[in-house]
C-alpha cells in the first residue's frame, strides 16, 4: 500500500493532496515499524519460535516478517523430520482404467 501511496504521491499535483498522500504514507510506515516491532518481540519471547524463524531467515530470501508469516501458515515448519513429512504427505490417486473402453 505504501508503494501505492508514494507513486500516486509522485503524480499529485495538488498540494491538498500531496498533503494527504504523505500523511497517508507517514501513517503506513509507522504501522510497519510497530508491527516489525511486535513481530520482533514475540520471536524474542518465544525461543523455539525464534529458532525455527532464524533458520527460515538462514534461506536466501527469507526476512524477519516473511518467516513470521511461514511460521504462522505452516507452524510445523521445523518440526518434521524427513521421515514423518514424508508419512504426512499424500500419495495421489493411482489412475483406473474401469473408465476406458474395451
Amino acid at each position: 500500500m505504501r508503494g501505492d501511496e508514494q507513486r500516486r504521491l509522485s503524480q499529485g499535483r495538488h498540494p491538498w493532496i500531496k498533503r494527504h498522500l504523505e500523511q497517508s504514507i507517514a501513517y503506513l510506515k509507522e504501522q510497519t515499524q510497530m508491527l516489525e516491532a511486535e513481530i520482533t518481540t514475540l520471536l524474542e519471547a518465544n525461543s523455539t519460535l525464534g529458532r525455527r524463524a532464524s533458520l527460515l531467515q538462514s534461506f536466501k530470501g527469507i526476512a524477519q516478517s516473511s518467516a513470521a508469516c511461514l511460521l504462522s501458515d505452516f507452524p510445523e515448519l521445523g518440526t518434521l523430520a524427513a521421515k514423518g513429512f514424508k508419512r504426512k504427505t499424500t500419495k495421489p490417486p493411482k489412475p483406473t482404467t474401469s473408465h476406458l473402453p474395451m
